[in-house]
């Protein structure tokens, strides 16, 4: 693994944080791709969450602490928000936004029965509303509901924290986003 410039660094994280944006924006935006917005949302927290942790490009062991992690620079309310998931007698019940939300919707294309994707149509976040919430249906009593455009502006916001880091070498995490970015700059790929 070779060690990499400030400079370096900083394009990298460039590289990555333009390409999520990119990707991100223009498939809520242009595509109005609700559920692949959430999805890919959710898997680029744990992502930038393993640069926070200095554990990113380390598989199968850290993801839920790279997910938490990002979680908790955040708005406050991603990080305290409840839920816990029911399997009944089939399995172990699960609790958090990793477990309900990120593998819920990667592994089982949804968490629960009652769950919804939103995008407010005109592209723009609702102030004071996070990502994440619950929602009241008559006569149904709730569900659970991602709502893209403010996740895309919160993650958009975490972003943007990272790359402060990176840009004025903050002692506690700039350490550690460079430790995983060496780390992922030394993958190679064979046939």
């Amino acid at each position: 693994m070779a060690a990499l410039t400030h400079a370096q660094a900083r394009h990298r994280f460039a590289v990555m944080r333009r390409f999520m944006e990119r990707d991100t924006t223009r498939g809520l935006r242009n595509a109005q791709a609700n559920y692949l917005v959430a999805v890919g949302l959710l898997t680029y927290i744990e992502a930038i969450g393993g640069l926070i942790t200095g554990n990113l490009g380390i598989p199968y062991q850290h993801s839920r602490t790279n997910f938490d992690a990002a979680l908790a620079e955040m708005p406050a309310g991603y990080s305290t928000f409840q839920v816990t998931l029911n399997r009944g007698t089939t399995a172990k019940s699960g609790t958090g936004i990793y477990e309900i939300y990120r593998c819920g919707m990667v592994h089982q294309y949804a968490p629960v029965e009652s769950f919804m994707v939103w995008a407010n149509q005109s592209g723009k976040a609702r102030p004071n509303l996070l990502g994440f919430q619950w929602d009241a249906v008559p006569a149904a009593g709730q569900r659970l509901a991602v709502n893209t455009n403010e996740l895309l502006r919160d993650f958009k916001a975490l972003l943007a924290k990272v790359s402060h880091w990176i840009a004025t070498n903050d002692p506690n995490y700039y350490p550690l986003i460079r430790q995983s970015l060496e780390r992922i700059d030394g993958f190679t790929v064979h046939p």
